[in-house]
């Protein structure tokens, strides 16, 4: 309609000057709304892409320390420490090292953390399981420590009170 206008010969002045400025702005119309949408559909992308990296990258879950993975258990010689009241225990440990330990991991440490830990006890206490895990879990942790992360768990293989 506004290409009608403007071909026809009759307006002039004031009047041509009205049609050509709406044609033009219906010509903008028509060519603003394509790009609109374009620009619409790739905000709408962005944000699509946006959304999942944050939601895989930034929110994930932190890891934690990596477990270790288990490797072969190392038998440590039974030995005999003193309790309280003039009994005594026969303890005997099993090392559970690292699947990434050294082959000639020792125990010496870790007998020598045990008797430290048991040195003393009541067999009262020690007869309490609860008791005895409690120990058992220090004497795993202070193994670890030490071992600067070749041993991975403490197994009793003996245990005899007298």
């Amino acid at each position: 309609m506004a290409d009608a206008a403007l071909a026809t010969p009759e307006l002039t002045g004031r009047a041509a000057k009205k049609a050509n400025k709406k044609a033009a702005k219906a010509g903008d119309e028509a060519k603003g709304g394509g790009k609109k949408k374009i620009l619409l559909i790739v905000a709408v992308l962005l944000l699509a892409v946006v959304g999942f990296v944050v939601k895989t990258k930034v929110m994930a879950k932190p890891a934690g320390p990596v477990k270790p993975v288990p490797g072969a258990t190392i038998a440590a010689p039974a030995m005999y420490i003193n309790l309280a009241d003039g009994h005594f225990l026969k303890l005997g440990l099993g090392l559970q090292a690292t699947a990434s330990a050294p082959k000639d991991v020792g125990s010496a440490q870790a007998q020598q953390d045990a008797i430290f830990l048991f040195q003393g006890k009541k067999v009262e206490e020690l007869m309490d399981t609860k008791k005895l895990e409690a120990i058992r879990t220090e004497l795993v942790k202070q193994v670890t420590e030490q071992s600067e992360g070749n041993l991975y768990d403490v197994y009793f293989t003996d245990f005899v009170m007298q």
